[in-house]
């Protein structure tokens, strides 16, 4: 999720944004903690620093600062007096006051998925190469609007290109991971970044905007050990193959063989949906399920999902 505009994180700022969501350009932080960039600064600051404390690497259920006012958690109310309304609010109402359910703290969402960040540490952990573009490139309706670009990475220098317009070189301080460039204007097309280092260039990355959702997409990764458990990431594209990123399509799941559903997700901390489902709306492109197979199980499991509107995803697993 990406709101406008974006701005830089005064300490203490209350950060919410809308729906109960929370930007992804990653400028936002608790009152009591710091964004990664920052964090960096005092450890290469103090040359005893042995480490660092990331909180978290996944999300996880409960505690979705900012919205964790939930009245029905009255351990997150310290003040007597604010307690108190609390509890009185909970004797009237018998409900919470957000919809929030997970936190938001993590380099990977509930369901698995790697969020922009990930690449920011990445580049900051990492001697691989590491060029990442954000935010998307699907804005309908902001045409000739601002949407700034930002590029993870630790190239020593990268050229934006939107359109095949430069947009402008720029070279990486020495422990920076972070390019900007928040001047560029929306239009649909084409975003491609080209990362550069000792003079050679190393990486290309595009994103594109993608057009109508049409088809769903599996991904199998095979799990290990007695009672396998495989994981199957869903993404939702266009007819071209595109990633949809703003897609919200309901999902049905079906599993035919010796496997069953053992959890779906699809990553959004507001989604009430049961892991124990067979169906979920898929959030900004996204959903992920977990099939678990039966004791002894040999032959085939098939994997499907389907939506209204779209062309059904199949995957096979062999035992």
């Amino acid at each position: 999720m990406y709101f406008f505009p974006i701005e830089d994180n005064p300490r203490g700022r209350e950060f919410c944004e809308k729906d109960f969501q929370i930007s992804s350009y990653d400028l936002h932080t608790v009152p009591w903690g710091q964004v990664p960039e920052e964090e960096w600064k005092y450890e290469d600051e103090n040359p005893s620093c042995l480490g660092e404390f990331v909180w978290t690497g996944y999300d996880y259920l409960g505690e979705p600062t900012p919205y964790n006012n939930d009245f029905t958690i009255l351990d997150n109310f310290q003040d007597p007096a604010t307690r108190a309304k609390a509890e009185k609010e909970l004797a009237e109402k018998g409900s919470v006051s957000t919809p929030s359910r997970s936190s938001y703290f993590g380099i990977i969402d509930l369901a698995g998925f790697p969020k922009d960040r990930f690449w920011l540490y990445q580049a900051r952990w990492s001697d691989k190469t590491v060029l990442h573009i954000l935010p998307h490139w699907n804005w309908e309706g902001k045409e000739g609007q601002v949407i700034p670009v930002h590029v993870y990475t630790n190239c020593d220098k990268v050229e934006l290109f939107v359109n095949g317009e430069s947009k402008g070189l720029l070279e990486r301080a020495d422990k920076q991971y972070r390019l900007r460039w928040d001047d560029v204007v929306y239009q649909p097309g084409k975003v491609e970044a080209v990362g550069w280092k000792d003079g050679r260039k190393v990486a290309t990355e595009t994103i594109k905007t993608a057009g109508l959702a049409r088809k769903i997409k599996l991904n199998l990764e095979k799990g290990f050990g007695e009672g396998d458990l495989f994981y199957v990431d869903v993404k939702i594209t266009d007819k071209k193959g595109n990633f949809a990123p703003t897609a919200g399509n309901e999902l049905k799941f079906s599993v035919k063989g010796p496997g069953e559903i053992l959890a779906l997700d699809a990553c959004d901390p507001t989604c009430l949906t049961p892991f124990r489902s067979d169906s979920i709306n898929a959030f900004n492109g996204l959903a992920s399920v977990i099939i678990k197979t039966k004791p002894g199980a040999k032959g085939k499991i098939v994997v499907t999902t389907t939506s209204d509107g779209l062309k059904k995803g199949r995957t096979r697993i062999k035992l």
